[in-house]
């Protein structure tokens, strides 16, 4: 009987496959080239409801664990806006951002979680009264 439950526990709670698991080059391999860089254009458009929103980040370039400036332009008319951030690629959890409005953009103040693969990309979406707008811009960091 021992024997049996030994068994069975080891079965249930061993150790996976090493090819069971996805490397770091894997994680980043399978992504689809972004049509704009954000760290290294001035600012990259989004079309939303027939107008264009742009999105930049400041300092450049852009590292993770470091305060990095989120400046969205042509948010005209969004009630309370917000933005949410997390990993496409991998799950980082969630970072939630309060914006501020300045001049004719909002801008928010964010660090961007630390990652081990090499290619890390964060997905910006816009919220609008805390839900989902539709509006996002995907970004890639490379470490």
């Amino acid at each position: 009987m021992v024997g049996v439950l030994g068994t069975s526990a080891y079965l249930f709670f061993k150790p996976k496959a090493q090819e069971d698991f996805l490397s770091a080059e894997d994680v980043g391999a399978n992504l689809t080239p972004l049509p704009c860089d954000m760290n290294a254009e001035h600012s990259c458009g989004v079309e939303f409801r027939g107008k264009t929103v742009k999105f930049s980040l400041s300092p450049k370039p852009v590292y993770t664990m470091q305060p990095t400036i989120v400046r969205i332009e042509g948010l005209e008319g969004f009630k309370n806006p917000s933005l949410e951030i997390h990993g496409v690629n991998m799950d980082m959890g969630v970072i939630k951002a309060e914006v501020e409005k300045r001049d004719n953009a909002y801008v928010s103040n964010v660090v961007l979680s630390a990652c081990l693969i090499n290619i890390m990309r964060y997905r910006f979406e816009v919220l609008e009264n805390g839900k989902k707008s539709g509006l996002y811009i995907d970004f890639d960091l490379h470490q």
